[in-house]
């Protein structure tokens, strides 16, 4: 019993920690630039914590020129790296995996 407890104390902190630590899942819309970032807590988004972020002057502005329109069907991927694309031609190569 004496050896199995710290085993089962390790494995209970483990598996709290991973419940209860805050996340950020950070996505870029592949057509038009804009990112979706979304935080939270518990495994439950927070949406005071989240944002969804328009660049009236980087890629979401071209866009918005180049379509001329002022709203996009968003298609959502994962940023990389933590590394958002900041051009358009960027966001239109395909992925390196």
């Amino acid at each position: 019993m004496k050896r199995l407890a710290p085993i089962l104390i390790v494995t209970f902190l483990t598996v709290l920690i991973i419940i209860v630590a805050p996340f950020t899942h950070w996505e870029q819309c592949r057509i038009c630039g804009v990112q979706k970032i979304e935080r939270g807590f518990f495994r439950q988004k927070v949406d005071s914590w989240s944002l969804d972020e328009f660049d009236e002057y980087g890629t979401y502005a071209q866009w918005k020129e180049l379509n001329k329109a002022d709203a996009c069907v968003h298609q959502f991927t994962e940023v990389k790296h933590k590394t958002p694309k900041m051009t358009l031609e960027q966001l239109a190569a395909p992925e390196n995996h």
